[in-house]
């Protein structure tokens, strides 16, 4: 989702960077470092600076720390904010009795097994790979109306990234409800409240 223009030229005079490997440089040689989202200054001058050091070639594995933001479903008169006749789109490939609660709330809920053709979903859904699965996932909660994420990880970072993109900022997440209702901001991601996502800053 970033200019790759733009990201390389924001390195000159910071760091060479190549687009091929030299023949001299093999990628079994070099050092996995994994690095939260985000680090500090600190962060790298003590945990990925000496590794560099001593080793010469690291390669840098992003990692998104997840939290669970799953909320049970609860029919107990609190405001939704959504109405009965809402389509609901959820990631899961199948239906689980778990969320039976939820289409008790939203009748029009779906996974993917319920709404692809039945020729379909041998290819999609019990294939080994599950690559198909997730660009459903990602093509579809990209272009939602809204976009409610359960995780806090990548696949999330990714989808605001690309909603950011195209303008679709409606993006809420689960938040703890004091009452028997809140106001509706109280549920926006941060990605939009605090534009705290690099696509604010970065996309172009």
């Amino acid at each position: 989702i970033y200019d790759v223009g733009k990201f390389i030229n924001g390195l000159d005079g910071v760091v060479k960077v190549v687009r091929e490997l030299p023949d001299s440089v093999s990628i079994r040689d070099f050092e996995v470092v994994r690095v939260p989202n985000r680090v500090s200054e600190a962060y790298i001058a003590e945990k990925i600076e000496p590794v560099f050091r001593s080793k010469g070639n690291i390669r840098v594995a992003s990692y998104f720390p997840s939290v669970n933001m799953r909320k049970t479903p609860q029919k107990d008169g609190r405001k939704v904010g959504f109405g009965s006749g809402t389509v609901i789109y959820l990631t899961q490939s199948r239906w689980d009795e778990s969320l039976d609660v939820l289409k008790d709330i939203f009748p029009k809920t779906y996974t993917k097994e319920s709404v692809m053709p039945a020729e379909k979903k041998s290819r999609f859904l019990e294939s080994e790979d599950s690559e198909f699965e997730k660009v459903i996932d990602y093509y579809l909660c990209s272009r939602s109306d809204v976009f409610v994420p359960a995780i806090s990880g990548l696949f999330y970072a990714n989808v605001a990234g690309k909603r950011i993109a195209t303008g679709k900022t409606q993006i809420l997440v689960p938040a703890e409800i004091p009452g028997t209702s809140s106001p509706i901001t109280s549920h926006f991601s941060p990605y939009i409240s605090k534009r705290n996502h690099m696509a604010h800053t970065c996309f172009c």
